[in-house]
C-alpha cells in the first residue's frame, strides 16, 4: 500500500470553494435581476404617483363614414403632465388586441387630427376595428429608470378612458 498519496493544498481548496461561490452568487443574482423591473421616476415621483395625481385625459371616436370601423382617436390631455404616448386596445367578443402609439401630446392640447396620431390601420389589429365593442385609451408616460437613467415608458393603466365603439 502506497502511503505517498497527494492531494490539492488546503489553501488551492479554499481558493477553488470561494471561486465558486462568488460565480454561483453572481449567476442568482442575474437571474433574479432579470425579474426585477426597474422603478420608472417622473418629476422626481415614482411614475405611478404621477399617474394617478397629475394625468388626466379625454378620449373620443372618429369612424370610417363607409365601412363604420373606428379610424381615429382623439385623445385630450387635461392633466399636469405631457403624455408621451398612448396603447389602444380594440375589443370584440372577448378577443382583443393591444397597440402602442407614440403620440406626444402636451398640457391642455389633443392629439391632431391631420394627420392623426393615432391612426387605427387594420393590420394592427386584424380586424377588430371592424364592429369592435369597446376602444380602451391608455395613456404612457416617459420617465426615467431610477438607477439607470435611461427613458422608460410607463403605462397608467389606472387612468384608462374606455369608449363604446358603437358609432
Amino acid at each position: 500500500m502506497r502511503k505517498d498519496k497527494r492531494a490539492i493544498s488546503p489553501i488551492v481548496a479554499t481558493v477553488i470553494l470561494i471561486s465558486i461561490a462568488i460565480v454561483l452568487a453572481l449567476v442568482i443574482w442575474l437571474f433574479v435581476k432579470g425579474f426585477v423591473s426597474e422603478l420608472v421616476v417622473k418629476l422626481g415621483k415614482p411614475a405611478a404617483t404621477v399617474c394617478e395625481e397629475d394625468v388626466f385625459i379625454d378620449a373620443s371616436l372618429e369612424f370610417d363614414s363607409g365601412s363604420g370601423a373606428v379610424k381615429n382617436v382623439i385623445v385630450e390631455n387635461n392633466g399636469n403632465v405631457p403624455i408621451a404616448g398612448f396603447n389602444l386596445e380594440l375589443e370584440r367578443r372577448g378577443k382583443a388586441k393591444r397597440n402602442y402609439y407614440p403620440c406626444a401630446i402636451f398640457v391642455g392640447q389633443s392629439s391632431p387630427t391631420s394627420p392623426p396620431c393615432i391612426d387605427v390601420i387594420a393590420s394592427d389589429f386584424e380586424g377588430l376595428e371592424q364592429n369592435c365593442e369597446t376602444a380602451t385609451v391608455i395613456p404612457v408616460l416617459l420617465g426615467q429608470g431610477q438607477s439607470s437613467g435611461k427613458d422608460k415608458l410607463s403605462t397608467c393603466e389606472t387612468k384608462a378612458v374606455t369608449l363604446n365603439c358603437a358609432g
